[in-house]
């Protein structure tokens, strides 16, 4: 079995044995919300759509992209029982030609998925004029203190000068619970 097989294997069975209601946003898109610009998004890795049933609530017409298709079928069972549309689209999150293929959005969210630098510094591409990204990940500090792999966290301030294409609006440093991340917002310039 290929390697990305492999990963996508694991992130289904993952999928299959959650049983239950969705999760409600990530908090810091929940409390940046008005930072959007009023229109469509792209949820990068967007397991099972806990933020795009959100933004889809909120008025935002939102496609949702991941690799794992267990993930997205609980996406759209969730969607249909909250009677919002989402749509979604099955692929490797890691591939850049895949990404670009997916169009133009007016906001890109990621959330608890730490995409390559060669992914985020494609992202501007996909953005309308003064479009915005909302970035919120775990941070090297949830490495430290639970058994998660560091090389799924962001270091200090990793992502702050990737690209020259997008202005940094904001970098704040969170503590939910247990979990520590790091929250982007980038405007395109």
């Amino acid at each position: 079995m290929s390697k990305d097989k492999e990963k996508q294997k694991k992130w289904s069975d993952r999928y299959k044995k959650r049983t239950g209601e969705l999760k409600g946003p990530a908090l810091f898109i929940k409390d940046n919300i008005t930072s959007l610009k009023k229109g469509t998004v792209l949820d990068l890795a967007s397991g099972d759509g806990r933020n795009s049933i959100y933004l889809a609530k909120e008025g935002f017409k939102v496609t949702a992209v991941d690799f794992s298709e267990e993930a997205l079928e609980r996406l759209e069972k969730f969607s249909k029982e909250e009677n919002v549309e989402v749509t979604t689209n099955t692929l490797d999150v890691d591939d850049k030609e895949k990404i670009l293929d997916l169009g133009k959005f007016d906001n890109i969210i990621i959330s608890n998925f730490k995409p390559t630098v060669e992914i985020f510094k494609t992202l501007p591409e996909l953005l309308n004029d003064d479009g915005i990204i909302i970035f919120v990940t775990f941070n090297f500090r949830q490495a430290e203190t639970s058994d998660f792999p560091r090389k799924f966290c962001l270091e200090k301030e990793e992502f702050k000068d990737v690209s020259d294409k997008l202005e940094l609006i904001k970098l704040e440093v969170l503590e939910e619970g247990t979990n520590h991340l790091d929250g982007y917002i980038f405007e395109l310039k």
